[in-house]
């Protein structure tokens, strides 16, 4: 089965029915956390749509809170201010299958950071969803915006507590404990972009992360840390001519 999971808030209620357009016709199931909501809109009320109201505000871990899946299920975690185009869920599926015997888990917007990270936004290398990446990179993060994983890759709630506005670091830990690499897939520029919805996560949050959301960067952070079979994987498999450009 196919399943997406997504969380939002009242002020995107707009958006988020735009972005439900684009994903539904794509999978099985759609699971959405409706925050702070007071009952759900009735465009949501629709067939193969979960669309539920938490007992508490999980904000971005909202699309952690389904985590009942099937091993082999196809499990994607989405935002509500991407536009994801219609091919886009096959794409995902298609780049994971090329790595199957690596178990990676993909997506679109990556990130390296350095071996010795001190903090600092402009210290990683970042691999931007809406901009061209000519082939496969092996990174520490991806954006859990743009994540495709089997079930039995899905990350409990339990673990993900506490991770708001830094699930991408957590769910990239979750990653790396289970050794599973990280793969950030090729695409032209533009082929998918960002709904304007206001102040993001990066101006709010990342640009002046705590010292423990630092830590937990560092607790993934380096090419050290970077899966050694998957990168030698991903190489050869480039070197074959076999990566989409």
């Amino acid at each position: 089965m196919i399943i997406a999971n997504m969380s939002s808030f009242p002020p995107r209620e707009s958006l988020l029915l735009e972005v439900v357009d684009q994903v539904l016709p794509q999978v099985d199931r759609l699971n959405i956390c409706l925050n702070d909501y007071l009952h759900v809109p009735e465009l949501l009320m629709r067939d193969k749509v979960n669309a539920f109201i938490p007992d508490e505000d999980y904000r971005d871990v909202g699309k952690f809170v389904v985590d009942d899946f099937k091993d082999d299920d196809d499990i994607f975690y989405m935002d509500d201010d991407i536009f994801y185009p219609e091919e886009y869920v096959q794409t995902l599926m298609t780049a994971r299958d090329r790595f199957e015997g690596l178990n990676p888990v993909v997506g679109v917007h990556g990130i390296i950071y350095p071996d010795a990270y001190d903090g600092s936004v402009g210290n990683r290398k970042v691999f931007s969803f809406p901009k061209a990446l000519p082939h496969f990179r092996v990174v520490n993060q991806l954006g859990t915006g743009t994540v495709h994983c089997k079930g039995f890759q899905a990350a409990p709630l339990g673990f993900m507590q506490g991770s708001q506005r830094f699930v991408d670091a957590r769910y990239a830990r979750y990653a790396l404990d289970h050794q599973w690499p990280m793969l950030c897939i090729p695409r032209e520029c533009g082929w998918m972009t960002e709904f304007d919805s206001g102040e993001s996560i990066f101006h709010s949050f990342t640009k002046s992360w705590p010292i423990e959301v630092v830590k937990e960067c560092q607790a993934i952070a380096g090419y050290a840390r970077l899966n050694v079979d998957a990168v030698i994987g991903v190489e050869t498999h480039q070197l074959s001519g076999n990566s989409p450009e």
